[in-house]
């Protein structure tokens, strides 16, 4: 089975295509090419900018494309009206939950989606771009995932509070009760692939993430217990 990831280097895309290259996938990648490629076993590593059509001739049919560089409608509009999709069982698009308008609760997926002004911008197109998904006619399933981490992220995220505790440094967190939800990589890696053949997910949005709700508080707690140090 052949699968297209869009990206490859950075921590979500990158941690994507090495799963389903550790899961026996022929992978294609395809990346503006700015950084280096740190793993093997990929089939065709496609540099291009996903803007520009002729760069996406270069691409082949597939039996699934996984879209983690996405942010808007013509970004997917451009790929999909240029890719030959004649093959394709489904398009697996990495939403967010900043589709969602502002909310006091953990948001679930009844809830209305339209204009956070938490996230302004980056949230409408998000949100635009599943809309004209919806309405493609193609086979997909939009996942909006909550906090990711794990090995390779490039947001400042787990590293702050491993870095401040293992510097003996105070950790600053928001004087909120607030509640969050997170996602490890690899846990969402096995989502995705789940999506690619259950007949349920077939056209449907989901929110992803860990059961488990914490506040800044509690979330400290986690940081203390794994490295054994007290703020």
């Amino acid at each position: 089975m052949k699968i297209l990831v869009m990206g490859g280097t950075e921590f979500v895309s990158r941690n994507v295509a090495e799963h389903f290259i550790n899961e026996n996938y022929v992978v294609d990648i395809f990346t503006r090419g700015h950084r280096e490629v740190p793993y093997k076993g990929y089939r065709k590593h496609i540099i291009g900018d996903r803007h520009v059509v002729e760069d996406l001739k270069q691409l082949d049919s597939y039996d699934y494309i996984v879209d983690i560089s996405a942010y808007t409608k013509i970004d997917v509009e451009l790929l999909t009206n240029t890719v030959d999709t004649t093959e394709l069982k489904r398009y697996i698009f990495c939403s967010s939950g900043a589709v969602y308008k502002p909310n006091s609760h953990l948001i679930t997926e009844a809830d209305d989606v339209g204009e956070n002004h938490n996230w302004r911008k980056y949230g409408l197109d998000k949100l635009e771009a599943e809309q004209y998904l919806e309405s493609s006619g193609l086979p997909y399933s939009i996942f909006r995932p909550t906090y990711i981490y794990g090995p390779n992220n490039n947001l400042y995220r787990e590293s702050y509070f491993f870095d401040r505790l293992t510097t003996h440094q105070k950790v600053k967190y928001p004087n909120s009760s607030s509640e969050t939800q997170f996602l490890h990589i690899h846990d969402l890696c096995l989502i995705i692939q789940s999506m690619l053949t259950n007949k349920k997910s077939l056209n449907q949005a989901y929110n992803v993430t860990h059961d488990e709700v914490l506040d800044f508080k509690s979330i400290l707690e986690v940081f203390e217990e794994v490295t054994g140090l007290v703020m």
